[in-house]
């Protein structure tokens, strides 16, 4: 990937939007990064973990080689779903926000951004965000779901046109204030997967909106809709997640792959499978759900990037899909079409996913990592889980494109890896990796949430 691959990316994404020449140099440093950390891959199989130590919260690491990995960069938050809890609130974001993903306006050297929190506008009585790529999702408490930042595939879900439907510039395809989903009531839990967007609603059904072309829709169709449309053949759904990249990408042969944990505990997948992340045992895409095979007593799923995972009721984590840099966590690289065991966890209470990297929170508040970005400030990888340092008392995890975050019983938030667009939230826009750090100003957070160099947090 170079900058002009980034450039042309973006700007269709953006409409309007200028990229400045430092935003296409970042990105292109992003991609360099996760090149290098694929060279210093540590299997390290012969290392055991003690098993009452807890977590995993891995940042999502961006990449781009061609030829060999998906090629694209992706960004997660809320992986696993992002279920109504009964504390509501405001919503506040930090980090990137060319695309309108800070959803208020502030500027450094041309640049949109934030370094440390600012209240999302308009945004009130919310209980659930969700985030992957350029657009944040907010569920509020009376079942309606809100979208802020890009709209380009229609995934802000308000019945504009997209840039495929209107060839022109003139069109803004993002929206810097939150904007409704529109015919959506009644839901009860949200998701983001690449640039697609997900709910469920309290009948135990699921729909979906954005890019379609690798049928993410799930309806049976490779055609987007700036409209929800429901998933086909889904009903008792408990949980939803979301995966896939958002670009930009180096060849846009896919994007967006949607997950449901139905009341059974089977797990069902739908759209991009080019790297096994449908879990069918084939890397073929689906346009409609297809089960995971061999997962049953399911308690709860994540995917991010081109990797997904599951969360067992015996307290062990599985993972299929994209293998580079060890985001299996099974002690190797390669993909698996078919869920394998993540090594060593034991006792996890929550999962989380980022592209490049797989997170697991366990019952004693601790939070461990593998793949990509591990929260220890070197630039090695890991292919099973280790500690993040520093984090106890955890109760949420969430990744970003090269970031991770952890919500702590205390109501703090703290974020660590790549802070050079503010998205750890300290204040700090320094070209540096950095372990974990207190995001300023918040206290009270109820839940958090990532998407590509941007996080949110809602604080009642």
């Amino acid at each position: 990937m170079n900058g002009d691959d980034v450039r042309s990316y973006l700007e269709s994404q953006a409409g309007q939007v200028t990229w400045r020449p430092e935003l296409v140099a970042a990105a292109a440093t992003t991609a360099a990064r996760v090149r290098g950390r694929r060279r210093t891959v540590a299997a390290a199989t012969s290392v055991v973990l003690v098993t009452a130590l807890v977590g995993i919260v891995g940042g999502m690491v961006a990449r781009s080689t061609p030829g060999s990995g998906p090629g694209k960069f992706t960004g997660t938050a809320q992986q696993q779903g992002a279920m109504a809890h009964g504390r509501a609130g405001a919503v506040w974001a930090w980090g990137y926000g060319g695309l309108g993903q800070l959803g208020v306006s502030v500027k450094r050297d041309g640049t949109t951004l934030s370094a440390v929190p600012l209240p999302v506008v308009g945004l009130t009585g919310v209980t659930a965000i969700a985030s992957l790529g350029y657009t944040g999702y907010a569920l509020r408490s009376d079942g309606t779901v809100w979208a802020w930042g890009s709209g380009a595939e229609g995934e802000l879900g308000n019945g504009k046109p997209t840039y495929r439907q209107v060839a022109t510039s003139s069109v803004p395809y993002r929206s810097a204030v939150p904007v409704r989903v529109v015919g959506l009531t009644g839901v009860i839990g949200i998701a983001a997967g690449g640039d697609t967007g997900y709910a469920l609603r309290s009948d135990g059904t699921v729909w979906a909106w954005g890019y379609g072309g690798s049928g993410g829709l799930g309806n049976g169709g490779t055609v987007g809709s700036a409209v929800p449309v429901r998933v086909s053949g889904l009903t008792g759904v408990t949980a939803i997640a979301g995966g896939g990249g958002s670009g930009p990408p180096v060849t846009r042969d896919g994007t967006g792959t949607g997950y449901a944990l139905r009341s059974d505990g089977t797990v069902w997948a739908w759209g991009w499978g080019k790297y096994g992340q449908l879990g069918n045992g084939g890397a073929s895409n689906s346009s409609v759900p297809v089960r995971v095979s061999g997962l049953t007593g399911v308690t709860a799923i994540a995917g991010g990037g081109d990797t997904a995972y599951a969360l067992r009721s015996d307290g062990t984590v599985w993972a299929w899909g994209y293998g580079d840099v060890g985001v299996l966590g099974n002690g190797g690289t390669a993909n698996s079409p078919v869920p394998v065991r993540v090594s060593d966890l034991t006792g996890v209470t929550a999962i989380a996913a980022g592209g490049l990297s797989g997170y697991a929170l366990r019952s004693d508040g601790t939070v461990w990592a593998w793949g990509g970005e591990l929260g220890n400030g070197g630039s090695k990888n890991s292919a099973i889980p280790v500690r993040v340092p520093g984090l106890t008392g955890v109760t949420a995890i969430a990744g970003g494109a090269v970031n991770g975050y952890a919500l702590r019983s205390n109501g703090t938030v703290w974020a660590w890896g790549w802070e050079h667009y503010g998205q750890v939230g300290n204040g700090s826009t320094a070209d540096r990796t950095v372990p974990p750090a207190q995001v300023s100003g918040l206290n009270g957070v109820t839940a958090i949430a990532a998407g590509v160099w941007t996080a949110y947090a809602v604080r009642p």
